[in-house]
């Protein structure tokens, strides 16, 4: 029945690291859950077995994680679960009129679009930049 516990933990935990880097990438939650459960399930495979077959089954993970990772970064796995499209579009000028180099003053906020007035009270609609000559803007 403990080898059960063992094997559980471990599978248990990778199961767990997969679906933090596949499915729920930057809450580290079940990453930590993962490392954690597979830590346990070694741990608990010296504690029941002692050293000779503990040591066999850290061995046994390893191979089994890096053989993983071998074979899902082998096989193109990655180009199968990742955003492969282009982005077609183009963005509408705003003439001459502004150079670059040119400063303004900013009418509101700029999060991250905003508009800014320029020159002899000219409008326009613009991105986040820094003025060099101020040193104002962002």
């Amino acid at each position: 029945m403990e080898w059960l516990i063992v094997l559980m933990l471990i599978l248990i935990g990778a199961i767990l690291v997969v679906l933090e880097i596949l499915v729920l990438p930057g809450i580290n939650v079940a990453g930590i859950l993962g490392f954690i459960s597979i830590i346990a399930g070694v741990y608990f495979g010296y504690a029941y077995y002692g050293g000779v077959t503990g040591h066999l089954i850290l061995a046994g993970t390893v191979v089994f994680g890096f053989g993983m990772t071998w074979y899902v970064l082998r096989t193109k796995t990655w180009k199968r679960l990742s955003l492969d499209t282009r982005l077609e579009g183009t963005v509408e000028g705003i003439g001459d009129s502004v150079k670059a180099g040119d400063c303004g003053e900013t009418l509101g906020r700029l999060a991250p679009m905003g508009n800014v007035k320029y020159g002899r009270g000219s409008r326009i609609q613009i991105g986040l930049y820094r003025c060099p000559s101020s040193g104002r803007g962002r």
